[in-house]
């Protein structure tokens, strides 16, 4: 199944705790990182293990203990990597973590606008949809959508998954929604392959 991941795409994953969001985005990372580095930013640093052996890839860790949920820190790895290579994938875990009431994190959003001038792609995931500013969530090509208990959830992305073709998943399935193609597919990731099957509009 070819997803066409060049480094200018912004994807989204969107699945409850323990779905399999983490093994998912390994999969993808494999299909990017023998062109491009791959680096990533989690706010939980003992989930890092999930990437562990992976190639060109890389981990952001803070050499100080500090907040990783902190947006200026998020900010500034990012700034850095941009002074440092011309094109890059980053990897963000819990975005959502950046986009409470108290926080905003505006250059995640700069990203969704202008990544593909600066050949910036990002991989995002979230347990928590309605935490994604619509901006965000309008510039991302590449949709994954697993199961929730959030209630708003299905209301927030019913303009592009109907509500009764997400109650149908199981885990860990998921249903990919290619924004260029308009298309859509049930995907499972499965002994170190993502198959797809298109489902009919």
């Amino acid at each position: 199944m070819n997803l066409e991941l060049d480094n200018s795409k912004i994807i989204g994953v969107y699945a409850s705790g323990n779905y399999g969001k983490s093994f998912l985005i390994r999969y993808l990372i494999e299909q990017i990182n023998s062109y491009v580095p791959v680096f990533i930013y989690d706010t939980n640093q003992e989930k890092l293990s999930n990437y562990k052996g992976l190639k060109n890839t890389y981990f952001i860790t803070p050499q100080k203990l500090i907040n990783l949920e902190d947006p200026e820190v998020l900010e500034k790895s990012i700034l850095k990597l941009r002074s440092e290579y011309s094109n890059f994938f980053l990897i963000i875990e819990d975005i959502d973590k950046f986009f409470t009431e108290q926080k905003k994190a505006s250059i995640i959003s700069k990203l969704s606008s202008d990544n593909r001038h600066q050949r910036i792609g990002v991989i995002y995931a979230t347990k928590y949809p309605t935490q994604i500013p619509p901006r965000l969530r309008g510039n991302t090509h590449i949709f994954f959508f697993g199961q929730f208990v959030e209630p708003l959830y299905v209301k927030t992305i019913n303009e592009i998954i109907p509500k009764d073709l997400i109650k149908k998943i199981k885990k860990p399935e998921f249903i990919m929604f290619n924004r260029s193609t308009n298309e859509k597919f049930r995907v499972v990731v499965d002994n170190g392959e993502l198959k797809g099957e298109l489902l009919n509009e």
